[in-house]
């Protein structure tokens, strides 16, 4: 894939104007704020002050704009990274210095390229140039390289084989990233980098009780229980035309997002005319208002049922993080159409689904809270940031870009999250 460096000097641009600097600046947060699809040049003139004609004297199109915010983001990578690593050379011993800058860094980058990380969250439209569409896919292996280094500095110092460092990498090679959706842009980076060192390495339960007693805890049983009736339960009749329909919105709907996808993607990917589709649903917001509430009532019952065991805190958030590892290999394509969608104004479907995952972030945020109250936790820093931390690591799909099963990354969360993953 052409390099990120290549891709920019193609786009014969240089961003030496102030003027060009302010344009990216707010075209990046309306992508933020309103997705990429649903911005227009006209929305990003309209908010930079800027005329018609002295924005395309800038950049010719809104892909100009997204293949430049995305070299400055991989650009930056790459130039940090790289000094990193050759500050790393002068300090060969183990340890976890090297993990504790890159995350660092890597978590101040995002904060600073929000509109960069959610672009690279869906496939582009359809219409996108080719030139676009592999800036949107390309992997910094120089990262990835980086976070190989950082965690065999630190290995000598882990609790291997109990942790795979292996899914530690993956873990902070994603989360890192990502975390800058979901953190306020005046977030410290060095604080919540920190924060997540902390819960990785050192872990909330130190004291965490054997294996087999978590195994055997109520709440285990219930996460279970709930689980395996995720399993059995269809989601309709494929053979049903509106059933069919459904999936198929889900599955274009996790590939490109909700606002890239037309009811014609929909129709033309299951095979059917457009009179044929609307005679079975009324619109796209009601594909998604379906596909949304089943997937928010399965997880609002199965976490409201594993809270509400006589189990401990410890075994509690054990079973949490069993029951959301395996939530988000079932519902993987609901994830990936929320999971970073766009701020501002939102469908009514959309509203509804972030004020109820408000309210089970709420339900965890007290739950950690009442935990280190009566000792069960030991969590510095604020809870709420802990908290979405902890989410995050849950959620992480590491079965996907690692191929190992859920019970395997269950066991990682086990081992990080509630033991850390650093010897003492």
């Amino acid at each position: 894939m052409t390099p990120p460096k290549q891709v920019s000097a193609a786009s014969g641009r240089t961003l030496e104007s102030t003027r060009s600097k302010e344009i990216l600046r707010v075209a990046a947060n309306l992508f933020g704020d309103m997705g990429y699809a649903s911005t227009t040049m006209h929305d990003i003139g309209d908010a930079a002050g800027v005329l018609p004609g002295s924005l395309y004297h800038h950049f010719a199109s809104k892909e100009d704009i997204a293949i430049e915010l995305l070299s400055e983001f991989y650009t930056e990578l790459e130039e940090v990274v790289a000094a990193r690593l050759a500050a790393a050379r002068g300090r060969p011993e183990p340890g976890t210095r090297l993990l504790h800058d890159l995350v660092t860094d890597v978590v101040s980058i995002g904060l600073r390229h929000v509109g960069a990380i959610r672009l690279r969250a869906y496939e582009v439209p359809t219409t996108a140039t080719h030139k676009l569409r592999e800036l949107v896919k390309y992997q910094p292996a120089h990262l990835d390289r980086a976070w190989r280094q950082a965690v065999n500095a630190a290995k000598p110092l882990l609790r291997v084989p109990q942790v795979d460092p292996r899914l530690l990498r993956a873990t902070l090679h994603q989360l890192t990233l990502e975390i800058s959706q979901l953190l306020p842009p005046t977030a410290d980076a060095a604080a919540v980098g920190e924060q997540l060192c902390r819960v990785l390495l050192h872990g909330l339960t130190p004291q965490c009780p054997p294996e087999e007693e978590l195994d055997r805890s109520a709440a285990a049983r219930v996460a279970k229980e709930v689980i395996a009736g995720w399993r059995s339960g269809a989601r309709g009749n494929p053979r049903d035309r509106l059933s069919s329909i459904i999936a198929v919105a889900r599955r274009e709907f996790a590939r490109r997002g909700y606002d890239a996808t037309t009811i014609r993607d929909i129709a033309d990917a299951a095979g059917i005319t457009m009179g044929t589709l609307y005679r079975n649903v009324g619109s796209k917001e009601a594909l998604l208002a379906e596909i949304l509430r089943d997937y928010s009532t399965h997880l609002e019952s199965g976490i409201r049922r594993v809270l509400g065991t006589e189990s401990t805190k410890t075994e509690t958030l054990d079973a949490l993080g069993m029951l959301i590892t395996h939530a988000s290999r079932r519902f993987r394509e609901e994830y990936n159409i929320v999971k970073l969608w766009p701020g501002g104004e939102q469908p009514g479907p959309v509203a509804d689904y972030f004020s109820e995952t408000d309210r089970r972030l709420r339900l965890l945020i007290d739950f950690l809270a009442e935990g280190r109250r009566e000792g069960s936790f030991d969590i510095e820093g604020e809870v709420d940031t802990t908290a979405i931390l902890v989410r995050s690591i849950m959620w992480l799909p590491l079965d996907e870009s690692m191929r190992v099963s859920a019970n395997r990354v269950h066991r990682f969360f086990r081992e990080s999250v509630l033991r850390g993953a650093q010897a003492a």
